[in-house]
Protein backbone atom coordinates (compact mmCIF):
# COMPACT_ATOMS: atom_id res chain seq x y z
CA UNK A 1 0.00 0.00 0.00
CA UNK A 2 1.69 3.27 -1.36
CA UNK A 3 1.12 6.37 1.36
CA UNK A 4 0.31 9.34 0.45
CA UNK A 5 3.08 11.76 -0.69
CA UNK A 6 5.28 8.59 -1.09
CA UNK A 7 7.17 8.45 -4.47
CA UNK A 8 6.60 5.43 -6.69
CA UNK A 9 10.03 3.67 -7.53
CA UNK A 10 10.72 3.41 -11.25
CA UNK A 11 9.37 0.04 -11.18
CA UNK A 12 6.59 0.90 -9.06
CA UNK A 13 5.59 3.74 -11.90
CA UNK A 14 5.71 1.00 -14.61
CA UNK A 15 3.27 -1.03 -12.42
CA UNK A 16 0.98 1.76 -12.03
CA UNK A 17 1.10 2.95 -15.88
CA UNK A 18 0.57 -0.56 -16.54
CA UNK A 19 -2.68 -0.73 -14.56
CA UNK A 20 -3.95 2.88 -15.86
CA UNK A 21 -3.56 1.95 -19.77
CA UNK A 22 -5.86 -0.97 -18.80
CA UNK A 23 -8.22 0.93 -17.08
CA UNK A 24 -8.24 3.64 -19.93
CA UNK A 25 -8.64 1.18 -22.57
CA UNK A 26 -12.03 -0.38 -20.62
CA UNK A 27 -13.62 2.94 -20.36
CA UNK A 28 -16.64 3.01 -22.77
CA UNK A 29 -16.52 4.96 -26.36
CA UNK A 30 -18.76 7.88 -24.39
CA UNK A 31 -16.59 8.15 -21.57
CA UNK A 32 -13.55 8.56 -23.87
CA UNK A 33 -15.12 10.66 -26.37
CA UNK A 34 -16.35 13.12 -23.33
CA UNK A 35 -13.01 12.71 -21.11
CA UNK A 36 -10.92 13.38 -24.81
CA UNK A 37 -13.37 16.30 -25.27
CA UNK A 38 -12.74 18.09 -21.65
CA UNK A 39 -8.90 17.56 -22.42
CA UNK A 40 -9.03 18.77 -26.07
CA UNK A 41 -10.94 21.95 -24.32
CA UNK A 42 -8.17 22.19 -21.66
CA UNK A 43 -4.88 22.07 -24.07
CA UNK A 44 -6.39 24.37 -26.64
CA UNK A 45 -7.44 27.20 -23.45
CA UNK A 46 -3.94 26.56 -22.77
CA UNK A 47 -2.26 27.17 -26.34
CA UNK A 48 -4.73 30.65 -26.62
CA UNK A 49 -3.06 32.02 -23.40
CA UNK A 50 0.26 31.05 -24.54
CA UNK A 51 -0.43 32.83 -27.37
CA UNK A 52 -1.93 35.83 -25.46
CA UNK A 53 0.66 35.99 -22.89
CA UNK A 54 3.35 35.65 -25.67
CA UNK A 55 2.26 37.37 -28.49
CA UNK A 56 3.94 41.08 -28.64
CA UNK A 57 7.36 39.45 -27.61
CA UNK A 58 7.20 36.48 -30.50
CA UNK A 59 6.33 38.96 -33.45
CA UNK A 60 9.79 41.12 -32.73
CA UNK A 61 12.86 39.11 -33.68
CA UNK A 62 14.64 40.76 -30.62
CA UNK A 63 12.14 39.20 -27.96
CA UNK A 64 11.23 35.81 -29.87
CA UNK A 65 13.11 33.73 -27.44
CA UNK A 66 11.61 35.45 -24.23
CA UNK A 67 8.33 35.60 -25.67
CA UNK A 68 8.75 31.25 -26.69
CA UNK A 69 9.93 31.22 -22.71
CA UNK A 70 6.43 33.09 -21.52
CA UNK A 71 4.08 30.49 -23.96
CA UNK A 72 5.80 27.33 -22.28
CA UNK A 73 5.55 28.63 -18.76
CA UNK A 74 1.84 29.56 -19.86
CA UNK A 75 1.35 26.16 -21.77
CA UNK A 76 1.90 24.24 -18.95
CA UNK A 77 -1.52 24.64 -17.47
CA UNK A 78 -2.75 22.74 -20.12
CA UNK A 79 -1.11 19.32 -19.03
CA UNK A 80 -2.04 19.87 -15.59
CA UNK A 81 -5.58 20.39 -16.29
CA UNK A 82 -5.90 17.23 -18.08
CA UNK A 83 -4.00 15.10 -15.42
CA UNK A 84 -5.23 16.59 -12.49
CA UNK A 85 -9.01 16.21 -13.86
CA UNK A 86 -8.67 12.67 -14.91
CA UNK A 87 -8.87 13.88 -19.02
CA UNK A 88 -8.05 11.75 -21.84
CA UNK A 89 -5.13 13.21 -23.72
CA UNK A 90 -4.29 11.32 -26.92
CA UNK A 91 -0.85 12.04 -26.79
CA UNK A 92 -0.38 11.27 -22.74
CA UNK A 93 -1.98 7.76 -23.79
CA UNK A 94 1.06 6.79 -25.66
CA UNK A 95 2.32 5.44 -22.62
CA UNK A 96 -0.81 2.61 -23.14
CA UNK A 97 1.80 0.82 -25.15
CA UNK A 98 3.14 -0.40 -21.99
CA UNK A 99 0.25 -2.32 -21.64
CA UNK A 100 0.05 -4.14 -25.01
CA UNK A 101 3.96 -4.95 -24.28
CA UNK A 102 3.11 -6.57 -20.92
CA UNK A 103 0.16 -8.56 -22.88
CA UNK A 104 -2.38 -7.21 -20.62
CA UNK A 105 -4.09 -4.57 -23.20
CA UNK A 106 -4.42 -5.68 -26.75
CA UNK A 107 -3.16 -3.89 -29.96
CA UNK A 108 -6.72 -3.33 -31.16
CA UNK A 109 -7.57 -1.97 -27.24
CA UNK A 110 -4.80 0.59 -27.41
CA UNK A 111 -5.89 1.63 -31.00
CA UNK A 112 -9.45 1.53 -29.65
CA UNK A 113 -8.75 4.49 -27.17
CA UNK A 114 -6.70 6.11 -28.99
CA UNK A 115 -9.14 6.75 -32.08
CA UNK A 116 -11.85 7.74 -29.84
CA UNK A 117 -10.02 9.85 -27.40
CA UNK A 118 -7.94 11.58 -30.57
CA UNK A 119 -11.59 12.50 -31.65
CA UNK A 120 -12.59 13.58 -28.43
CA UNK A 121 -9.90 15.57 -28.41
CA UNK A 122 -10.21 17.31 -31.91
CA UNK A 123 -14.22 18.55 -31.17
CA UNK A 124 -13.07 20.36 -28.07
CA UNK A 125 -10.22 22.27 -29.56
CA UNK A 126 -12.78 23.26 -32.18
CA UNK A 127 -15.36 23.96 -29.43
CA UNK A 128 -12.90 26.10 -27.67
CA UNK A 129 -12.15 28.02 -31.27
CA UNK A 130 -15.43 28.43 -31.94
CA UNK A 131 -16.11 30.09 -28.67
CA UNK A 132 -12.96 32.45 -28.67
CA UNK A 133 -14.10 33.26 -32.40
CA UNK A 134 -17.57 34.51 -30.74
CA UNK A 135 -16.41 36.28 -27.81
CA UNK A 136 -14.74 38.56 -30.27
CA UNK A 137 -11.22 38.85 -28.63
CA UNK A 138 -9.16 38.34 -31.58
CA UNK A 139 -10.98 41.03 -33.59
CA UNK A 140 -9.99 43.93 -30.60
CA UNK A 141 -6.11 43.13 -30.87
CA UNK A 142 -4.96 42.98 -34.38
CA UNK A 143 -1.28 42.51 -33.21
CA UNK A 144 -3.03 38.96 -31.14
CA UNK A 145 -4.49 38.20 -34.59
CA UNK A 146 -1.50 38.40 -36.16
CA UNK A 147 0.65 36.53 -34.42
CA UNK A 148 -1.77 33.78 -33.53
CA UNK A 149 -2.49 33.90 -38.12
CA UNK A 150 1.40 33.62 -38.58
CA UNK A 151 1.42 30.18 -35.81
CA UNK A 152 -1.06 28.62 -37.75
CA UNK A 153 1.09 29.61 -41.33
CA UNK A 154 4.07 28.08 -39.82
CA UNK A 155 2.79 24.54 -38.89
CA UNK A 156 1.22 23.85 -42.05
CA UNK A 157 4.47 24.64 -44.14
CA UNK A 158 7.00 22.19 -42.90
CA UNK A 159 7.59 19.32 -45.25
CA UNK A 160 6.52 15.78 -43.70
CA UNK A 161 10.11 14.74 -42.66
CA UNK A 162 9.74 18.33 -40.58
CA UNK A 163 6.52 17.78 -38.88
CA UNK A 164 7.40 14.15 -38.70
CA UNK A 165 10.73 15.03 -35.85
CA UNK A 166 9.23 17.84 -34.22
CA UNK A 167 6.13 15.15 -33.25
CA UNK A 168 8.97 12.97 -32.01
CA UNK A 169 10.63 15.44 -30.15
CA UNK A 170 7.17 17.13 -28.63
CA UNK A 171 6.02 13.46 -27.32
CA UNK A 172 9.41 12.44 -25.92
CA UNK A 173 8.78 15.40 -23.24
CA UNK A 174 5.24 15.19 -23.05
CA UNK A 175 4.92 11.38 -22.57
CA UNK A 176 8.16 11.71 -19.99
CA UNK A 177 6.18 14.53 -17.98
CA UNK A 178 3.16 12.28 -17.65
CA UNK A 179 5.28 9.00 -16.88
CA UNK A 180 7.32 11.19 -14.56
CA UNK A 181 3.98 12.59 -12.85
CA UNK A 182 2.99 8.74 -12.39
CA UNK A 183 5.53 8.77 -9.45
CA UNK A 184 3.92 10.90 -7.28
CA UNK A 185 0.69 10.51 -5.45
CA UNK A 186 0.59 14.65 -4.65
CA UNK A 187 -0.75 16.80 -6.69
CA UNK A 188 1.30 19.40 -6.19
CA UNK A 189 3.88 17.39 -6.69
CA UNK A 190 2.65 16.08 -10.17
CA UNK A 191 2.03 19.41 -11.25
CA UNK A 192 5.68 20.69 -10.73
CA UNK A 193 7.07 17.71 -12.19
CA UNK A 194 5.31 18.09 -15.49
CA UNK A 195 5.87 22.26 -15.75
CA UNK A 196 9.39 21.65 -17.12
CA UNK A 197 9.48 19.32 -19.78
CA UNK A 198 6.14 21.29 -21.07
CA UNK A 199 7.87 24.19 -20.76
CA UNK A 200 10.48 22.67 -22.98
CA UNK A 201 8.84 21.58 -25.61
CA UNK A 202 7.03 24.83 -26.06
CA UNK A 203 9.97 27.03 -25.65
CA UNK A 204 11.62 24.55 -28.43
CA UNK A 205 8.54 25.01 -31.04
CA UNK A 206 8.19 21.33 -30.53
CA UNK A 207 4.68 20.34 -32.55
CA UNK A 208 1.93 18.79 -30.19
CA UNK A 209 -0.90 17.48 -32.56
CA UNK A 210 -3.56 17.92 -30.31
CA UNK A 211 -2.17 21.70 -29.84
CA UNK A 212 -2.21 22.04 -33.04
CA UNK A 213 -5.79 20.99 -33.26
CA UNK A 214 -6.36 24.53 -31.97
CA UNK A 215 -3.64 26.58 -33.31
CA UNK A 216 -4.47 26.03 -36.91
CA UNK A 217 -8.32 26.20 -36.85
CA UNK A 218 -8.21 29.56 -34.87
CA UNK A 219 -5.59 30.64 -37.77
CA UNK A 220 -8.46 29.53 -40.42
CA UNK A 221 -10.70 31.29 -38.70
CA UNK A 222 -8.60 34.36 -38.24
CA UNK A 223 -7.39 34.13 -42.15
CA UNK A 224 -10.56 35.68 -44.06
CA UNK A 225 -10.22 39.03 -42.25
CA UNK A 226 -6.10 39.38 -41.62
CA UNK A 227 -4.92 37.58 -44.78
CA UNK A 228 -3.96 41.26 -45.58
CA UNK A 229 -1.79 41.65 -42.14
CA UNK A 230 0.04 38.84 -42.36
CA UNK A 231 0.68 39.51 -46.07
CA UNK A 232 2.00 42.78 -45.11
CA UNK A 233 4.28 41.66 -42.33
CA UNK A 234 6.12 39.32 -44.34
CA UNK A 235 3.97 35.87 -45.27
CA UNK A 236 4.07 34.19 -48.83
CA UNK A 237 1.35 34.23 -50.77
CA UNK A 238 2.02 30.27 -51.25
CA UNK A 239 2.47 29.73 -47.36
CA UNK A 240 -1.18 31.55 -46.93
CA UNK A 241 -2.63 29.66 -49.35
CA UNK A 242 -1.52 26.09 -47.65
CA UNK A 243 -3.67 27.56 -44.48
CA UNK A 244 -6.75 25.12 -45.47
CA UNK A 245 -7.75 21.70 -44.74
CA UNK A 246 -5.56 19.95 -46.43
CA UNK A 247 -2.78 21.83 -44.12
CA UNK A 248 -4.59 21.16 -41.70
CA UNK A 249 -4.71 17.55 -42.02
CA UNK A 250 -2.21 16.32 -44.13
CA UNK A 251 0.93 18.73 -43.89
CA UNK A 252 0.59 19.17 -39.92
CA UNK A 253 -1.76 16.64 -38.32
CA UNK A 254 -0.88 13.75 -40.38
CA UNK A 255 3.12 13.55 -39.79
CA UNK A 256 3.31 15.59 -36.30
CA UNK A 257 0.56 12.37 -35.24
CA UNK A 258 2.80 10.02 -36.34
CA UNK A 259 5.51 11.86 -34.32
CA UNK A 260 3.72 12.19 -31.20
CA UNK A 261 3.36 8.13 -31.93
CA UNK A 262 6.91 7.49 -32.07
CA UNK A 263 7.89 9.73 -29.60
CA UNK A 264 6.14 8.53 -26.63
CA UNK A 265 5.47 4.51 -27.65
CA UNK A 266 9.08 4.18 -28.70
CA UNK A 267 11.73 6.52 -26.64
CA UNK A 268 8.87 6.39 -23.53
CA UNK A 269 6.68 3.75 -23.71
CA UNK A 270 9.08 1.20 -24.98
CA UNK A 271 12.39 1.74 -23.46
CA UNK A 272 10.88 2.24 -19.78
CA UNK A 273 8.78 -1.00 -20.36
CA UNK A 274 12.02 -2.68 -21.48
CA UNK A 275 14.54 -1.64 -18.41
CA UNK A 276 11.43 -2.09 -15.88
CA UNK A 277 9.62 -5.58 -16.52
CA UNK A 278 10.24 -8.17 -14.84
Amino acid sequence: MIEEHENLTPHETFDYTTALGVKKVHKSISQMLILGFIAGVFIALASYGSIVGSHSLTLRMQTYAIGKFISGLIFTAGLILVLVSGGELFTGNSLIIMGVLQKKVTLRQMLRNWFFVYIGNFFGSLFTVALIIISGVPQHHDELALASLQMAITKVNYSFPQGLALGVLCNILVAAAVWMSYSSTNILSRAGIVFFPIMLFITSGYEHSIADMFYIPYGMALKGEFADTALAAGTTVDALAKLNLQGLFLNSLLPVTLGNIIGGCVFIGGIYWFTNKD
